[in-house]
C-alpha cells in the first residue's frame, strides 16, 4: 500500500505520470472456491504434492448444511468451497490470483495488479489497458465460477484521461453500469488518496477513540508502568497508515494530553512532555512514535524496491517543498518530518542530522536511527519546558536515564513523585485566578508559596527534610533548579559527535607481511579477535573497542613451539611477541561489546576473506551464519548492528569468500587443557589485552569520560526523590489536618442530626403527580424516588445560591443514596445499560440480582441518573444547584474528602446513615472507588414502593415502551411547571 500511494503521490507532483484502475471484489469468495482449480494452482506454484494431496482429501471430507428461513437441510458433500479464515483456504485462494495476475502480465498492453486474497484490483498508466484487463478477469472468474460483487467495486483516476476512458469501457462492459468512481478510498486499513485532496475521516474516528480509550485508563487504578503498557495499544492503532499522509500537531497535542492524564489521572495537569518521556521506559510521547513509526516504515518500503526505484524516492524527497499541504504520499511525509526535526537527506540517502554528523536512512541499524530521533527529540522539547516560567534555562534533561531511575522506585512513591516531576500541582497564586476568595499564601506558614518554599524552606515541613540535610545544603547553595530529573553534561555534544566520528582502522605492516607469508604457502591465517568496553553508569559516556592479533602458521607450526609460547606466557606473565597486533579500532554508533567484536571482525575480512578468525563472541559466530543463510539482507534490516551485518553480506557474496570461525572459551587459560586449545585460549587473551590497551590509549589521548559526573547526578536525584516523597507525604498529611481543624467544632453526632430550621421542603403529594407514568426509570420506583425527596428538609438558602462555603456543613451523593435506601428499605436496582439508553432495571430480590456483584458506584451513578432525570420531568430543582468537595465522609472515616453538596439536609435516617458509613469505612479503610456495598440496617418502610408489572419484566422492549411513552410526552408539548417548589 506504501509503494501504491508513491505511485499516486509521482502522478500529484506535477510529473507527467497519470493512473487509473479498478478495485473489485469477490462474492464469498472463500465459499466458492474450486477445489481441483485450486489444488493444480498450488502443485504448479511448488506446494509439496503429499501436502496439496492429503489437503484435498481431508476436505472433500467436510459436510455443509444450508440454512433456509431458520431451518436447516440435510447434511452433504459439497465439491467447493474452503473454510473462510483457514490457513489452506488463503494457500488456495492466493494461488488462483497468481494465475490472475500472470494472465494480466500477458496482455498486449500490461497493467500493475493488486492482489491479496479475495480482492483484486490493479492500476495502469496507459487509459486504453483497461478493457483487456477486464476482459481476462471477468473470463478468469467465469471459469472458476467466482462472482464479482459489483456494489462493492470501484474504479479511480488521477486525471481526466482515465476518467474519459472509464466513461468508454462503461459502454462495452454492462456490469460496469452502477460502479461508483471515487476519489480515496480505505484498503486494509490504509487511506488512500488517488487525487491530491485526502479524505481524513477513517484518521478522525481512531483519534477519537484514541482519546476515549486514554478517558478509560485514566480511571483505572493501576500503577504508572501498567497504565503505560495500555496506552500502547491506542497509540498503535492510531499511528497505523500515517506514513502516507500528514497528521497536524493540533491531533498530536490533544492526544499527548490525553495520554499524559491518562498516566497521572484524569484531574493532573501534568506538563504532557515531561510524563510521557519521563514516566516510563520508553518515550510515549505520539509525535515522537509518529516520527519514528514513518522512518521505520518508508525504511522498510525501501528495502523492497530495486535500486533505481531508491534513487528516485531520494530525489523526490529532496525536491519536495516540505509544506505540509503538499505532502501526499510517503516521500512528502518523509520532507516533513525532516523539516520538523532540523533534519536534511542528500540523493544518496544519508540524513544529515547536524552540521557534523549523518546517518545512513538504508544501511543505518534501527537503534542507531531511534537514538538519533531521541537526542533530536530532547533538543526538542528543551523549548516547551520553556513554556512554564520557572523552567526557563533548564539544561537538556536526559530522558533515558532519568526513567531508568524513576521506573525503580516502588508503585506507591512513583504517584506522587510523579507530580513534582511533571509540574502537576499549582501555586496559591495560580490557583487564586480560578478560586475565589482564596489566600495566595503558604497555607501551612504563611510565606511566599514557591516551589522552593515547599520543598526547602517551609517551616511546617522541617521534620520532613531532617533525614535529607545533605541534598537540602546542596539544593540551597549550588543548585535551586525545580525540576529533579538528571541532566546531561556539558559535554554530550561532543559525546554524540566523537561516538559518529572515530578514526579508521589501520593495518599494521608486519601484520600484513604475515598475511601476505601465510597465504603464499597455502596456509589459512589464523586471526584472534576480541572487543573491550568499559562499563560506566551513565551508557552515553561508554566507550569500546576491537582488536585483532595475528599469528603466523608457518613460524609456529610443530607442539614443541606451541609449548614455548605457553612457557613464556606462564613464566612472565607477558604476551609472545609471535602474537602480533593485526589492528585495533575503536568502535562507532553504540558502545557495547557484541558490536566491538562484529565490527573488528567486518575489519579482519575486509583484508583477507581466505582466514580463519578464533574468538570466543557467539553472537558474532550466530550472526555469521545466519547471514550466510540469508539470500536477501532485507529481511535482516531491523536487526541491532545492521550497518556491519550489511557489510559482512556483501564481503560474504564475494568471488573466493572462504573464512572459518573457531569458538574459544573466554578468559579460561589454564594449563590443564591440551596445547593447542591452550594456544587458541593464549591468542584471545592476546586480543583481549590489545583491545583494553586500544580502548585506555585512546580516551586518554583524546577525551575525559565524565563517568563521576554521571555517578554524581544519579546520586543527587536519588536523594531528591526520597526528599521530594518525603515532604509531599507530610505536606498532604498536613492540609488535611488542617482542613479538618478549620471545620466546625461540633460532633459528628450533632453534625449529622442537623436540624433545619425554616427548611425548604416540597409537598408530601408530590410522588402522586401523573407526570410520572412518563419515567423512565418506572412509575413505581419514581413513585419511592419522590416521596424520599419530598421528606428531605433542606435549608431554603440552599435552592436561593450556587454558592456555599465550602467548610460549611454538607452531604454527598453516597449518604443521600444510602438514605434513601433505609426510607423505602429497598436494594438499589441495577441498570444493564449505559446512559445512552433507557435503563432496564434489575432488582436484586426479584430478578434474581446479585446485590454483591454490583459495585456500589454503579448505584451512585445509576441514582444521580434518575434524579437528573426527575428533575428534567417534573420541571422542578430537586436538589441544590450547588457542588464542590466536601468533607462528611472525611469525618465519618473516609481516606479523603470528596465531592457533593456543601449544604446540609435533614435526612429521613440520620442515626442509621451514620451507623452504616462507619461501619463502612471500619471495614474498607482504604476504600476510594466505592465497590463495596454499605451494609443495610432493617427499618420500618416509611413508603412501600409497589413495583408494576413491566418493572418485572426481563424483556429488553420494556425499556423502548417508556422511551416510546417518554418520546410522546415531549412531542406533545412539555407541561409547565408543577405549581409547588421551584423551577430549575
Amino acid at each position: 500500500m506504501v509503494g501504491f500511494q508513491w505511485k499516486l503521490e509521482q502522478a500529484h507532483l506535477g510529473t507527467d505520470l497519470s493512473y487509473g484502475g479498478l478495485t473489485l471484489d469477490l462474492v464469498k469468495a472463500f465459499n466458492l472456491i474450486g477445489r481441483e482449480p485450486a489444488a493444480e494452482a498450488m502443485l504448479h506454484y511448488g506446494l509439496p504434492p503429499e501436502w496439496v494431496q492429503f489437503w484435498f482429501s481431508s476436505i472433500s471430507d467436510m459436510d455443509r448444511v444450508w440454512e433456509v428461513n431458520g431451518s436447516l437441510s440435510q447434511p452433504f458433500k459439497p465439491t467447493t468451497g474452503c473454510p473462510e479464515g483457514d490457513t489452506w483456504s488463503v494457500a488456495a485462494m492466493l494461488a488462483l490470483s497468481n494465475v490472475w495476475i500472470h494472465m494480466l502480465q500477458d496482455t498486449p498492453k500490461p497493467v500493475a495488479p493488486l492482489s491479496y486474497a479475495d480482492n483484486l484490483g490493479w492500476s495502469a498508466q496507459d487509459p486504453d489497458a483497461h478493457q483487456d484487463a477486464l476482459t481476462l478477469t471477468l473470463a478468469w472468474s467465469h471459469a472458476l465460477k467466482l462472482q464479482v460483487d459489483w456494489k462493492k467495486t470501484w474504479v479511480w483516476a488521477t486525471d481526466s484521461t482515465h476518467a474519459d476512458a472509464w466513461r468508454q469501457h462503461r459502454r462495452h462492459f454492462p456490469e460496469l453500469q452502477d460502479v461508483l468512481k471515487v476519489t480515496d478510498a480505505r484498503e486494509l486499513g490504509y487511506m488512500i488518496a488517488y487525487l491530491k485532496c485526502q479524505n481524513k475521516k477513517t484518521f478522525f474516528a481512531r483519534h477519537s477513540e484514541a482519546l476515549e480509550q486514554c478517558r478509560r485508563i485514566s480511571r483505572l487504578p493501576h500503577p504508572l508502568s501498567v497504565k503505560g503498557n495500555l496506552l500502547r495499544a491506542p497509540l498503535s492503532r492510531l499511528l497505523y497508515g500515517t506514513e502516507l499522509h500528514m497528521v497536524s500537531l493540533e491531533h498530536l497535542r490533544q492526544l499527548r494530553t490525553a495520554m499524559a492524564r491518562a498516566l497521572l489521572g484524569g484531574q493532573s495537569q501534568p506538563n504532557p512532555y515531561l510524563a510521557l518521556a519521563i514516566l516510563h521506559k520508553d518515550i510515549l510521547d505520539p509525535h515522537f512514535q509518529l516520527l519514528y513509526h514513518a522512518f521505520r516504515t518508508i525504511r522498510r518500503f525501501l528495502w523492497s524496491r530495486p535500486v533505481e526505484d531508491r534513487g528516485h524516492f531520494y530525489r523526490q524527497v529532496v525536491r519536495h517543498s516540505g509544506h505540509p499541504w503538499h505532502v501526499y504520499g510517503p516521500a512528502g511525509t518523509l520532507r516533513y518530518h525532516l523539516d520538523f526535526l532540523g533534519w536534511t537527506m542528500n540523493i544518496h540517502g544519508q540524513i544529515l542530522t547536524d552540521a557534523f554528523g549523518n546517518v545512513e536512512f538504508l544501511t543505518s541499524a534501527p537503534a542507531h536511527l531511534h537514538q538519533e530521533l531521541v537526542f533530536a527529540w530532547e533538543r526538542h522539547v528543551q523549548l516547551q519546558l520553556h513554556a512554564r516560567h520557572d523552567w526557563k534555562g533548564v539544561p537538556q534533561p536526559d530522558f533515558a536515564t532519568t526513567a531508568s531511575l524513576f521506573t525503580k522506585l516502588p508503585a506507591d512513591r512513583q504517584r506522587i513523585l510523579a507530580g513534582e516531576l511533571t509540574g502537576s500541582f499549582q501555586l496559591q497564586h495560580r490557583k487564586t485566578k480560578w478560586v475565589e476568595g482564596l489566600d495566595e499564601h503558604c497555607p501551612l506558614c504563611g510565606g511566599d508559596d514557591t516551589v522552593e518554599h515547599r520543598r526547602l524552606l517551609c517551616p511546617a515541613l522541617q521534620q520532613a527534610r531532617m533525614a535529607h540535610g545533605d541534598v537540602v545544603s546542596h539544593l540551597l547553595e549550588v543548585d535551586s533548579l525545580t525540576l529533579p530529573v538528571i541532566y546531561r553534561h556539558p559535554e554530550h555534544i561532543f559525546d554524540h559527535w566523537w561516538s559518529h566520528h572515530i578514526p579508521d582502522a589501520t593495518l599494521m605492516p608486519q601484520a600484513k607481511q604475515l598475511l601476505a607469508q601465510d597465504c603464499a604457502q597455502g596456509l589459512r591465517p589464523l586471526v584472534f579477535t576480541d572487543g573491550s568496553a568499559a562499563p560506566p553508569a551513565y551508557p552515553e559516556a561508554r566507550q569500546a573497542a576491537g582488536a585483532a592479533v595475528v599469528i603466523s602458521r608457518s613460524q609456529v607450526a610443530t607442539p614443541t613451539q606451541w609449548e614455548m609460547l605457553l612457557h613464556t606466557y606462564f613464566a612472565s606473565s607477558m604476551i609472545p611477541p609471535e602474537f602480533v597486533t593485526m589492528c585495533v579500532m575503536p568502535t562507532s554508533g553504540s558502545q557495547t561489546i557484541p558490536r566491538s567484536e562484529l565490527a573488528i571482525v567486518v575489519q579482519v575480512i575486509q583484508q583477507s576473506s581466505c582466514v580463519e578468525i578464533v574468538t570466543d563472541s557467539q553472537y558474532v559466530i550466530d550472526l555469521h551464519c545466519r547471514v550466510k543463510a540469508q539470500s536477501d539482507i532485507a529481511a535482516l534490516q531491523a536487526l541491532p548492528n545492521f550497518d556491519l551485518l550489511y557489510q559482512l553480506f556483501r564481503l560474504q557474496r564475494q568471488p573466493g569468500y572462504d573464512v572459518v570461525f573457531t569458538k574459544v572459551a573466554s578468559h579460561a587459560l589454564a594449563p590443564g587443557a591440551p596445547t593447542w586449545e591452550r594456544v587458541l585460549q593464549l591468542g584471545n587473551e592476546a586480543a583481549d589485552q590489545a583491545a583494553k590497551t586500544a580502548r585506555t590509549q585512546l580516551v586518554d589521548a583524546c577525551r575525559q569520560v565524565p563517568t563521576s559526573h554521571y555517578l554524581q547526578e544519579r546520586q543527587r536525584v536519588s536523594a531528591q526523590f526520597a526528599l521530594c516523597y518525603d515532604v509531599g507525604c507530610l505536606r498532604k498529611n498536613l492540609l488535611q489536618t488542617t482542613e479538618t481543624t478549620t471545620l466546625p467544632s461540633q460532633p459528628a453526632s450533632d453534625f449529622l442530626d442537623t436540624e433545619v430550621a425554616d427548611p425548604h421542603m416540597f409537598p408530601p403529594q408530590l410522588h402522586q403527580t401523573p407526570l410520572i407514568r412518563f419515567s423512565l426509570w418506572g412509575a413505581g420506583f419514581t413513585e419511592g424516588i419522590l416521596f424520599w425527596a419530598s421528606s428531605v428538609r433542606w435549608p431554603r438558602d440552599s435552592f436561593c445560591t450556587a454558592k456555599a462555603d465550602i467548610g460549611s456543613v454538607s452531604v454527598t451523593w453516597m449518604e443521600l443514596l444510602i438514605d434513601c435506601q433505609f426510607t423505602l428499605q429497598l436494594q438499589w436496582p441495577h441498570s444493564t445499560v449505559s446512559s445512552k439508553h433507557p435503563p432496564i432495571l434489575r432488582h436484586p430480590g426479584i430478578h434474581g440480582v446479585n446485590q454483591v456483584d454490583v459495585p456500589f458506584s454503579w448505584n451512585l451513578s445509576n441514582f444521580r441518573r434518575a434524579i437528573r432525570h426527575l428533575e428534567d420531568l417534573l420541571g422542578l430543582q430537586l436538589l441544590p444547584k450547588a457542588r464542590g468537595t466536601v468533607n462528611s465522609l472525611y469525618r465519618l472515616g473516609a481516606r479523603g474528602h470528596k465531592k457533593g453538596i456543601p449544604w446540609r439536609p435533614q435526612l429521613c435516617c440520620p442515626k442509621e446513615v451514620e451507623q452504616s458509613l462507619r461501619e463502612y469505612f471500619r471495614l474498607h479503610p482504604h476504600c476510594t472507588q466505592f465497590r463495596a456495598q454499605p451494609p443495610m440496617i432493617q427499618l420500618p418502610a416509611k413508603f412501600v414502593v409497589c413495583w408494576k408489572l413491566d418493572e418485572r419484566s426481563f424483556e429488553p422492549d420494556i425499556g423502548g415502551l417508556r422511551l416510546a411513552r417518554f418520546t410522546s410526552w415531549k412531542q406533545k408539548g412539555r407541561p409547565s411547571p408543577l405549581p409547588f417548589g421551584p423551577p430549575r
